[in-house]
C-alpha cells in the first residue's frame, strides 16, 4: 500500500504539551481546534478515494519549523500529537490508535516556509508483532 501522506499547516498549539499549565478551558479548545484541523486536512487528502481505514499503521511525524528555537524535546513532540491523531482516527484513516506505531519526530528546520506537521501514514501487515 502507498504512503499517506498528511500535511497540518500548523504546529500543535502550546497546550498540547504535557508541560503546560493552564486553564483545563484554555487546553481543550486548543485540543479541539487542532483535532479538527487534522481531522480536515485528512478528509481533503483522502478526497474521491475509496478508503477503508488501517487496522495497524505506523505514523512517521516531521515538525518542519523556521528555526532550532521550535524543536522540543523528544518526548514532549510525541506526546503534542494526541489530538493529531485522534484527528486522523475521527477523520478514519486509522481505525483505532491502540494498534498504530508512532515513530519519534523528526525535524526539518526550512526558513523559505511556514511551520506545518508532515504526518506519513503507512498501513502495516496485521500478522507482524510490532
Amino acid at each position: 500500500m502507498a504512503v499517506i501522506v498528511i500535511e497540518i499547516p500548523a504546529l500543535p498549539p502550546k497546550q498540547a504539551s504535557p508541560n503546560w499549565r493552564g486553564h483545563w478551558a484554555a487546553k481543550y479548545r486548543a485540543m479541539r481546534n487542532y483535532k479538527e484541523a487534522t481531522y480536515l486536512m485528512a478528509k481533503a487528502s483522502l478526497r474521491g478515494r475509496d478508503f477503508q481505514p488501517l487496522d495497524r499503521a505506523i505514523i512517521r511525524p516531521t515538525f518542519v519549523v523556521p528555526n532550532r528555537r521550535y524543536i522540543m524535546d523528544p518526548d514532549n513532540a510525541l506526546a503534542s500529537l494526541k489530538s493529531a491523531i485522534d484527528g486522523l482516527q475521527a477523520a478514519r484513516i486509522i481505525a483505532n490508535d491502540r494498534n498504530v506505531v508512532i515513530l519519534p519526530v523528526t525535524y526539518r528546520i526550512d526558513t523559505t516556509t511556514e511551520s506545518k506537521i508532515i504526518l506519513e501514514i503507512e498501513a502495516t501487515n496485521s500478522n507482524d508483532q510490532s
